[in-house]
């Protein structure tokens, strides 16, 4: 039993949420200006990685609330980067961390792949319900290399 229960730091508190809260302001910014200049990358691979790496303690609330503005800028089905999350985590995740054991490797493989795999399923959605699916183009290559550049500098 620990003497000074109240030095503990509690990661539910209110203001510990706010303050994480308050980085969607310059993220939905960046998001609106990526609308804009296509060249920057949604950062769809990076909150993968950023999930992933940090076991979805802390940042969870600021990924997918980001995400559901990627998803209405880009005109996705409303939570469908939420969906692939769960896929994603369930399925790919512990595959992942049986077989690779560098930090590195697995930001990368987690933006990389989290691009790859939410163009499939993006691609399946649409096929399912009969959409014209979106074209693949080389500009997916060019977000997965610059967020794994950044994923590396930020999250390493």
């Amino acid at each position: 039993m620990q003497t000074f229960s109240d030095m503990q730091r509690i990661s539910s508190n209110p203001r510990i949420i706010a303050r994480d809260l308050l980085w969607l302001i310059p993220l939905v910014i960046y998001e609106s200006l990526g609308t804009i200049y296509y060249m920057l990358p949604p950062l769809i691979g990076f909150f993968v990685a950023l999930l992933v790496i940090n076991k979805k303690e802390r940042y969870l609330p600021l990924a997918l609330i980001y995400l559901l503005f990627v998803e209405a800028d880009h005109g996705l089905f409303i939570c469908s980067t939420w969906i692939f999350l769960i896929i994603f985590d369930r399925f790919i995740v512990p595959i992942m961390e049986d077989y690779i054991i560098s930090k590195s490797f697995i930001i990368i493989f987690c933006v990389v792949s989290g691009y790859a795999l939410f163009y499939m399923f993006i691609y399946l959605v649409y096929f399912l319900f009969g959409i014209p699916p979106i074209p693949f183009s080389w500009l997916l290559a060019y977000y997965a290399a610059i967020e794994a550049i950044f994923a590396l500098v930020v999250l390493q």
